[in-house]
């Protein structure tokens, strides 16, 4: 028979959606899978942890975990961002139709030789 879990034990053992509440409340196996999940989360390295946190500019009282619909990106790629943003408004119009262009081919050659490809044979899209 199935142990029932409260909303707050569930949630301090990171089932956090309703379906992994669902799932914690009707398996019998899930305090045993969520046991062992606690014992891999206290293995990691808290320094590990902390050091991929500094990577990003997240309130570090906040646990974000959607990454799915509009996640942060890590300081270094915000600073590209950043930089690429005043090469576009330094020039717009060079911008767009020379500088983009060609950078946009150059990233396509690097990463249809990462793939063993041509870059006539992929596309990027803005969202997939």
């Amino acid at each position: 028979r199935a142990k029932s879990v409260s909303v707050a034990h569930a949630t301090s053992i990171g089932a956090f959606t309703s379906n992994a509440l669902l799932i914690s409340m009707l398996l019998p196996h899930a305090q045993d899978y969520f046991s062992r999940k606690r014992r891999i989360a206290r293995a990691i390295s808290i320094s590990g942890v902390n050091a991929y946190r500094e990577q990003f500019s997240l309130d570090p009282r906040v646990a974000y975990l959607n990454h799915g619909s509009f996640g942060a990106v890590p300081k270094i790629v915000a600073q590209a961002q950043r930089e690429f943003q005043m090469l576009e408004e330094s020039n717009p119009n060079l911008f767009f139709r020379t500088t983009l262009p060609k950078l946009h081919d150059e990233a396509r050659a690097f990463v249809a030789e990462w793939l063993g490809t041509t870059p006539e044979l992929f596309a990027f899209v803005p969202n997939a």
